[in-house]
């Protein structure tokens, strides 16, 4: 191969240089030494066969290391992904357990939720999140209203024909909080169509499923309330905008639940328990005269050896009947506006879930809340009861003694009913009453306080029960201290609550406005509102409350007591008592002090104009004795120059005297007495001095009442 003409010298030497590597040289010398081993016959065919069989193994080894190694890259971007995949699985799992545990909450409070109109807003924002819509919002069917002054009633917003429209109360997510209050009137828009719209099974599948369910022991489904599925808004042109209208689905669904905390519900279920009692007390009564006659006619069969047949009675089953309950309708409604997609089959099942939950839930606490105020109410009046027959008596005459003891020497009437008002600010704030032991001197007035005191209420029966009273009442003073104060803070328990216009008057003369405690745009009483107020605050007010003085501060219209003391006229005690007893001496309380407040009023009014005729009069005769002064003046003045009046000279007489006849004449006529003005008036003033006129008069401000003419001036009897 070195005298191969074929290879010139440089391939040559690259040939060297190859065969001369290490690696190539130890190839070689393996194969040398394996021909050498075998002894073949053609050693150099032998050598070639054997290093081409070399170099295809070397390049399979390489082949296959490549293999491996891409084998082993593969594993590894596997197990990679794999891992990849687990943590994103677990990622997932996790924001769903999230989500379920959310979800599981939100379902949790709904159950738990004593008041559900509180969590409305959390039904919008578990809607929106579950199923991913670009805005909720719940709206409320309601009436319109008249609109009212501040000296209108709690009936004046009522509008009997007014017409229905929606009002937008709650929105989710946090950038829609502009749809607030918004209205959709009657022929605006198409989520007034869900109260139109039929549910959506109908009647013949709802009764074979019923059926159906019944045959397999089933509860059957529950039907789904109605809606609205609008695909494309942009497309309907009924829809109401409040913004740029932009592609989407629109899906409205009716939530309704039948309302019974209202007070006629609650007088009719009360009503209804002692009907039940009434009723079954008589059946038992029936009950046990039949078991008497069937075991008479028992005896009699054995007496006459006949055989015994039992007569077969059915008794009726009686119990108690359903609330009175009134329909309250809502409208949620979700769109996709932006997203430019339809709601999924699975999102509309979520929301049908979720509403019907949340109306059924509703409803059921909404009966049981109207039961807990119902046996509240039954228990209540049963404890007034035992008070009015065991401890009333002895709690009027510890009042009477303390008003009694407390009572100033004045006689003025004022000052007994400040001290009345005094006692009942105590009582409804719980504070310890003391009486003294009667002394020798209280008892010589024991004719005057029993004439002004006792004559309306010692009757025969209290007279009868007058020592068991009094012995009972050492264990009620007690009671007495806490119990009008505790029965007041009982009625925030309450979730429907009668005599509302007693407890609107209270918080009306303590100057609370009507934002705080009424329904909006209505004097309605809110008791959900109201109740978080009557708090130890409210008694404070209460006890500080002075109905004696100038009241300068602003007041509304339903804070004068105008407004106050026509807000109670139809009230009786009575009725009120039969109801509660504490509300009962909050009326009395509420009476009396506005019946001080204006008689002070009206006194210090009175007076004013009293001082001011006064003054008038004062003024009026000073002035004529000023007129009187004046002319009595002129008189004297006119008096004394006629007494001290010159002669006149006659013709020719002082004719040719000199000149200091002249000048003595002048210096006579200096000489001469003037009118004593001073003295003159000195004498009238001695004689008639002058009228003294009082100070002038200061109308007081009193902004918490009109005096009305007929108060000034009341018609004479």
């Amino acid at each position: 191969m070195i005298d191969d003409p074929r290879f010139g010298k440089d391939q040559l030497n690259e040939t060297v240089d190859y065969l001369s590597k290490q690696e190539i040289g130890v190839i070689i010398s393996q194969g040398l030494a394996e021909t050498y081993r075998e002894q073949p016959s053609n050693p150099v065919d032998y050598l070639g066969k054997w290093l081409l069989n070399n170099t295809r193994r070397e390049a399979q080894k390489v082949c296959d290391d490549d293999r491996k190694d891409h084998v082993k890259e593969l594993i590894a971007i596997y197990e990679r992904n794999l891992k990849l995949a687990k943590l994103e699985e677990d990622d997932k799992k996790k924001i769903q357990k999230a989500k379920d545990d959310k979800e599981e909450a939100f379902f949790t409070k709904v159950e738990k939720c004593e008041d559900h109109e509180d969590i409305v807003q959390d039904l919008c924002e578990y809607l929106q999140e579950y199923t991913n819509s670009t805005s909720v919002f719940v709206s409320k069917l309601v009436q319109e209203k008249n609109p009212i002054e501040e000296d209108d009633n709690d009936k004046a917003h009522l509008k009997e024909d007014g017409a229905l429209f929606l009002d937008i109360h709650h929105s989710a997510p946090e950038e829609f909080k502009f749809l607030l209050r918004k209205t959709i009137g009657i022929d605006e828009g198409v989520v007034h169509d869900v109260f139109k719209e039929e549910p959506q099974t109908e009647p013949n599948e709802v009764k074979a499923t019923e059926e159906e369910a019944e045959a397999e022991g089933e509860e059957p489904p529950e039907q789904k309330p109605a809606s609205v599925d609008i695909e494309e808004i942009v497309r309907e042109p009924r829809i109401k905008f409040f913004k740029v209208p932009r592609l989407g689905n629109l899906f409205c669904i009716r939530l309704s639940y039948e309302r019974c905390l209202f007070e006629q519900a609650l007088d009719e279920a009360v009503k209804d328990v002692y009907d039940v009692e009434n009723k079954k007390r008589q059946q038992e009564i029936e009950k046990a005269m039949f078991e008497e006659q069937e075991a008479k006619r028992k005896e009699e069969a054995e007496k006459n050896e006949t055989e015994f047949e039992p007569e077969e009675k059915e008794w009726e089953e009686i119990k108690l009947k359903p609330y009175e309950t009134e329909m309250v309708d809502y409208a949620v409604c979700l769109d996709t506006m932006g997203q430019d997609r339809q709601f999924t089959e699975a999102e509309k099942e979520k929301v049908f879930k979720a509403i019907m939950t949340f109306s059924k839930v509703w409803q059921e606490q909404e009966r049981r809340n109207l039961e807990k105020d119902v046996n509240r109410r039954i228990e209540k009046a049963e404890e007034d009861k035992t008070f009015i027959e065991k401890a009333k008596a002895r709690f009027e005459e510890v009042s009477e003694k303390w008003v009694e003891q407390n009572l100033e020497e004045s006689e003025e009437n004022r000052d007994e009913k400040l001290k009345r008002l005094e006692y009942k600010k105590m009582i409804l704030n719980g504070e310890v009453i003391e009486i003294r032991p009667e002394s020798p001197s209280e008892t010589k007035k024991e004719d005057r306080r029993e004439r002004r005191k006792r004559k309306e209420r010692e009757d025969k029966e209290k007279e009868e029960n007058k020592d068991d009273s009094k012995d009972q009442a050492e264990e009620e003073d007690i009671d007495f201290t806490e119990k009008w104060k505790n029965d007041l803070k009982e009625l925030t328990q309450y979730r429907v609550i009668k005599m509302a216009r007693v407890i609107q008057t209270a918080f009306y003369l303590l100057k609370y406005t009507r934002e705080d405690i009424c329904e909006e745009k209505t004097n309605c009483l809110d008791w959900k509102k109201t109740k978080k107020y009557l708090n130890d605050d409210f008694f404070k007010n209460l006890k500080e409350y002075q109905p004696i003085g100038e009241k300068k501060d602003e007041y509304k219209e339903y804070q004068k007591l105008n407004f106050l003391m026509k807000y109670l006229e139809e009230i009786q005690l009575q009725d009120i008592e039969a109801y509660s007893l504490a509300l009962g001496q909050l009326f009395l309380f509420l009476q009396l002090a506005m019946k001080i407040r204006k008689e002070d009023v009206l006194k210090r009014y009175l007076n004013n104009q009293r001082l001011k005729e006064e003054r008038e009069t004062a003024e009026k005769l000073e002035e004529e004795r000023l007129e009187e002064r004046a002319t009595f003046l002129e008189d004297e003045r006119q008096k004394w120059e006629d007494e001290h009046k010159k002669p006149e000279p006659k013709e020719g007489e002082g004719e040719g005297e000199d000149d200091e006849e002249d000048e003595e004449a002048e210096g006579e006529g200096k000489e001469e007495k003037q009118f004593d003005e001073e003295a003159t008036l000195a004498k009238f003033d001695k004689e008639k001095p002058p009228t003294e006129i009082p100070p002038p008069v200061v109308d007081d401000i009193d902004n918490d009442i009109e005096l009305t003419e007929e108060d000034i001036n009341p018609p004479q009897e």
